[in-house]
């Protein structure tokens, strides 16, 4: 699970004979038309669409169902700490969301709103998620999305004299690159964002909303998300760290303990994440606001090392009174429960 020249190789492989396939339609379409006629191409096809036996429909329906029960309080925490206390601060993800660019001042909301419409597909529906299903299609051009990424990021290698070169690496090259965060896109980087999505809602974000979800729920968002991890790549070891609530508490605990200090690559986004956020429409959130945010939803260690500043008491007591309305919504929404309970059997 921590072993950073570990990725996925059937997504890269798989990328290296889609790349040849003529045609300007997109990757997925290219292996959807063409996985019978290589073998890589075909390894990527039966691994996404054969189901693995431990999954269980109904409660990867249920999981889903948590998702839009909780949908404003874990936009709201993922915003406020999951982004900028998580992804920015982990060394591994700042560096590629830096050198992609795809958080760049002028392109993070659309790139916000891609990952949004992607979850939103995604827990559509128990058909979406399916094999064949749209959300499950979604996913797997993520997973090729990560496969051309990790193939263009430059990685720092040695040649035969010992000089340090810059190279794009390749098939082949891929396991032998060397950086101080690993492969881009390595098995430890993607069980670390998986559980940003899928473990820090439920024990960090939420409960900091003073939204508290149940063990049921835990357990059902838990199982989704694991499934999720499967069709994305992560390997077979590590998605069984999601293999029940416990098991994910762990996991989280486990990968927090053993975090690298943010880097100034995690400075760097959590600057561009305020100056996106801070004074701009549709919202116009004053800076003072969103810093109260990151630091009422992240140890203050953390938001020392990322910069973020003090906030007066007017913008925390504005963010006190979002946080009351959040939770208030969250608990209206719960107690339309057996209405959603309902609406499933009819369907």
């Amino acid at each position: 699970m921590n072993d950073p020249a570990s990725y996925d190789e059937i997504a890269s492989n798989a990328l290296e004979e889609l790349l040849n396939v003529p045609g300007d339609n997109g990757l997925y379409e290219r292996l959807e038309r063409q996985h019978a006629s290589k073998p890589e191409l075909g390894r990527l096809w039966e691994s996404t669409m054969t189901v693995p036996p431990w999954v269980d429909w109904t409660q990867l329906e249920r999981g889903q169902l948590v998702f839009s029960r909780y949908l404003i309080p874990i936009l709201v925490g993922f915003g406020f700490q999951g982004f900028v206390g998580e992804i920015a601060a982990a060394p591994g993800p700042a560096k590629v969301l830096n050198h992609t660019k795809g958080l760049s001042a002028g392109r993070i909301w659309p790139r916000v709103s891609r990952t949004l419409q992607w979850l939103m597909k995604a827990t559509e529906s128990v058909e979406s998620i399916q094999p064949g299903g749209e959300g499950h299609k979604s996913t797997i051009r993520v997973r090729l999305i990560h496969a051309l990424v990790r193939r263009g990021m430059p990685q720092n290698k040695k040649t035969t004299s010992g000089s340090s070169v810059v190279g794009v690496p390749r098939d082949k090259d891929v396991a032998s690159c060397s950086s101080n965060d690993g492969v881009p896109f390595n098995s430890s980087d993607m069980i670390l964002t998986l559980t940003f999505f899928c473990c820090n809602p439920m024990w960090k974000q939420l409960p900091r909303l003073w939204v508290y979800p149940t063990d049921n729920e835990k357990e059902d968002f838990v199982a989704f998300y694991r499934y999720i991890g499967y069709l994305l790549g992560v390997p077979t070891d590590s998605t069984d760290c999601l293999a029940s609530a416990a098991q994910a508490e762990q996991t989280m605990i486990a990968l927090h303990a053993d975090r690298k200090p943010p880097s100034v690559a995690s400075q760097k986004i959590t600057r561009t994440f305020v100056e996106a956020v801070a004074d701009k429409p549709p919202y116009n959130l004053s800076e003072g606001f969103v810093n109260a945010g990151v630091r009422a939803m992240n140890p203050p260690s953390v938001c020392d090392d990322l910069m973020i500043g003090e906030s007066g008491w007017l913008p925390h007591i504005a963010f006190m009174t979002l946080r009351g309305c959040v939770g208030l919504s969250a608990l209206i929404q719960s107690a339309g429960t057996p209405l959603e309970k309902s609406i499933i059997k009819v369907k």
